[in-house]
């Protein structure tokens, strides 16, 4: 029986949701128990998504991001509170250390041990930072590949020959082995549809990331949606012990949607509005649609991704701070993913191989 702790960082939710390919199949392994890293932010929907499974508390991040559009010096006041959370999370484990065989982590620092076999998932090995402190660029990237090197595996969600997060995943300063996993997905091994001819929604929008810019850009999507007054369905991204709907106008509201029933929404919509974050473009991509995509304000990653996705004529992209819905709409009519992107799904037999 190989006992496997399986943690993912808490900085939205997309973190859990790419890694559910990865724990459903651990779940077919009969040699396997698993217990999930949670924290009081994502524990809910853990235990939503994989109920028969065990969890194990973790300090929370619970990064909140400026409301402007900069987030330099938001992301530097918070830099303390996340050294912090990396010490307390490797002190945790170090404690309970013999409990487990293998550590599964994606993007959480402090969860390896020189007793276990550790293996890091993230996309994001070079890190993006703004021009104006361009000249620390190597430093801060020195330092995140410093941290998982830490570990003895590192599994980057993406295709080696179709890359998704283009310069993210350059590994220049990664000693330790390096597999790809394929998109990872939350909506892996579920029927999707390509061909629509019903249409209910002529807009879903997906809303997603931490407070305030979460609030900030929902505001500004009601506005635009009732200037263009065409059925359409907002996903707030806000989790509760059941999803809520709520009609205004041409608008229907839900608070959150687990995988099977956000898939469905997304088939019956004709147009896709969602953040840049990498969990949600592998989502996208795994179903061959293409979006609008509205990076989060000053958040850097989400930055490149969009520019990079609509610079490849992908996805397209349009900062917050000029988003107009008619005027998107009208551009993203001429993109498409689906005959772009071949997704070569390796996690499986990755997985198999641990266990050999």
């Amino acid at each position: 029986m190989k006992r496997i702790l399986v943690v993912f960082l808490d900085w939205g939710i997309g973190h859990f949701t790419r890694s559910i390919p990865i724990i459903t199949e651990l779940l077919s392994y009969k040699n396997v128990e698993i217990t999930l890293g949670t924290t009081e932010s994502t524990t809910k929907i853990v235990q939503k998504t994989f109920p028969q499974i065990k969890t194990l508390l973790l300090p929370g991040y619970n990064i909140k991001y400026s409301k402007y559009n900069t987030q330099i010096l938001k992301i530097i006041s918070l830099i303390p509170k996340i050294c912090k959370t990396i010490y307390l999370e490797h002190k945790l484990l170090n404690n309970i250390h013999n409990q487990y065989d293998i550590i599964i982590s994606d993007n959480r620092f402090g969860m390896w041990n020189k007793n276990i076999y550790s293996i890091y998932i993230s996309h994001q090995i070079t890190i993006k930072i703004p021009k104006s402190i361009s000249y620390l660029q190597n430093i801060v990237n020195k330092i995140n590949s410093k941290f998982i090197n830490k570990y003895n595996e590192l599994w980057i969600p993406d295709s080696p020959t179709n890359k998704l997060s283009g310069e993210l995943s350059s590994c220049e300063h990664i000693k330790i082995p390096i597999k790809y996993l394929g998109y990872l997905s939350q909506f892996t091994d579920k029927i999707f549809e390509n061909n629509h001819s019903n249409y209910i929604y002529e807009i879903i929008v997906i809303l997603s990331g931490p407070e305030p810019q979460r609030t900030i850009f929902e505001n500004i999507i009601v506005s635009e949606l009732l200037k263009y007054n065409k059925k359409s369905l907002i996903v707030q991204g806000i989790i509760k012990s059941k999803s809520e709907y709520i009609e205004k106008s041409n608008i229907s509201f839900v608070n959150f949607l687990n995988a099977t029933e956000l898939l469905q929404a997304i088939n019956r919509a004709k147009y896709i509005i969602c953040r840049s974050g990498y969990s949600s473009v592998m989502d996208l991509a795994t179903i061959g649609r293409t979006a609008i995509l509205v990076p989060t304000p000053g958040q850097t990653e989400q930055e490149y991704l969009a520019k990079y996705l609509s610079n490849q004529h992908l996805f397209y992209s349009v900062a917050q701070s000029n988003f107009n819905c008619e005027d998107a709409i009208k551009h993203i009519k001429n993109y498409n993913i689906n005959n772009n992107f071949i997704n070569t799904q390796n996690y499986k037999q990755i997985i198999n191989n641990v266990f050999i």
